[in-house]
């Protein structure tokens, strides 16, 4: 428990990281995992997520820049790690030096990666994306076929796996979706007639892995479940995830105010009663998004208390007039780990209009990170 001192703080649950990760593979027979890491485990910490899925027997980790693959390898992590993020042929190189798995979006990076490792002398490992509908990144669904023979025909590649990305697998209506996993059925049945295998075939992110089996092929690669959120709501269909962070600050000032003050930057709340003020240590820097304004409410001493008027960079005032016996130096629950609490990340994503994502990527580097068995 962090010190009394101490601002502000997140708590970050390992337990939770292993049972998430044994829930998702339980549920899908066993099925290989490609656990994503990036943006530092969605800002749960990168490192230590990384080894709780090692030991857990993950079989590869994804991350989104060649720095984030480095961090991990300097940490110790041995698990292959697929690199699925933009890089450029510059990058090639260091790319195969640090043993990371590239994705390949067309032929001209796919040669550079070649080139490459003729020069190292190996066969460079890599997945190939298609594109089938997100529009964004990948070898577009109408040209994958010619593109991937020709990649095949690179001798120093080893094409180990090939996936694609949903646009909107959280989305009720999944016509879309099905229709990317069709057309994605498709190409691989093409190739495999071609003689051109994968051992990894994969589309499911967190979304696909909870409410679309028709979307999870022989491998899933799980984002944000491994940390217990749901994509854009909590769905019947969560088999039980357990949310791994709750976000903390402390009580630093208390003050009585009289009704009819207004209270914040821009005066956007005006106090309808005699009301005890209590001023929390973090703001929006911290992660707090300031959409919460005058709209969120806060664990206090067992209680909730709403937040009054407009969230400040480093501070946010909350309503304790109905908590009794909140002093300087307690603990407020910004984001609980509870699903079912007011102030769950789904249910303030829901609230600011986001996705869960954006709120624990959004909690920033000088808020401490304690990890709990």
């Amino acid at each position: 428990m962090p010190s009394k001192v101490e601002r502000a703080w997140a708590e970050v649950s390992l337990s939770a990281l292993s049972h998430n990760m044994r829930l998702l593979r339980r549920s899908h027979n066993g099925r290989a995992v490609i656990a994503v890491v990036k943006a530092d485990a969605y800002g749960h910490g990168a490192v230590e997520a990384a080894r709780i899925f090692e030991r857990e027997g993950v079989d590869l980790l994804a991350v989104a820049s060649l720095e984030e693959g480095l961090e991990l390898r300097r940490a110790g992590i041995v698990t292959p790690t697929l690199l699925l993020g933009a890089y450029t042929a510059d990058e090639c190189r260091d790319i195969l030096e640090s043993g990371l798995i590239a994705s390949v979006s067309g032929y001209e990076l796919a040669a550079a990666l070649a080139c490459e490792a003729r020069k190292l002398e190996m066969r460079a490992p890599i997945h190939i994306e298609v594109d089938t509908g997100m529009g964004r990144m990948g070898v577009p669904a109408e040209r994958a076929i010619e593109t991937v023979e020709r990649i095949s025909m690179l001798p120093t590649l080893d094409l180990k796996g090939i996936y694609t990305h949903f646009a909107e697998s959280e989305c009720e209506d999944k016509t879309f979706t099905l229709h990317q996993a069709n057309e994605f059925r498709r190409i691989l049945a093409t190739l495999a007639a071609m003689g051109v295998p994968f051992r990894y075939q994969h589309a499911a992110n967190s979304a696909a892995c909870l409410e679309v089996p028709e979307g999870i092929f022989n491998c899933m690669r799980p984002g944000i479940a491994l940390y217990g959120l749901h994509p854009g709501r909590r769905a019947p269909g969560d088999k039980g995830l357990r949310p791994a962070m709750k976000f903390s600050a402390r009580v630093k000032f208390l003050e009585d105010h009289r009704a009819g003050k207004t209270i914040g930057y821009n005066r956007t709340h005006r106090l309808r009663r005699d009301t005890r003020l209590a001023v929390i240590s973090a703001g929006y820097a911290d992660g707090y998004d300031r959409r919460f304004s005058d709209s969120a409410c806060v664990l206090i001493a067992g209680r909730y208390a709403p937040v009054v008027g407009r969230i400040s960079m480093d501070l946010t005032s909350v309503d304790v007039t109905d908590v009794p016996g909140v002093k300087p130096g307690d603990e407020a629950v910004l984001f609980s780990n509870d699903p079912a609490a007011p102030n769950s990340v789904e249910r303030l994503a829901e609230l600011a209009g986001t996705i869960p994502h954006v709120l624990t990527c959004g909690v920033s580097r000088r808020v401490g990170r304690i990890y709990t068995p």
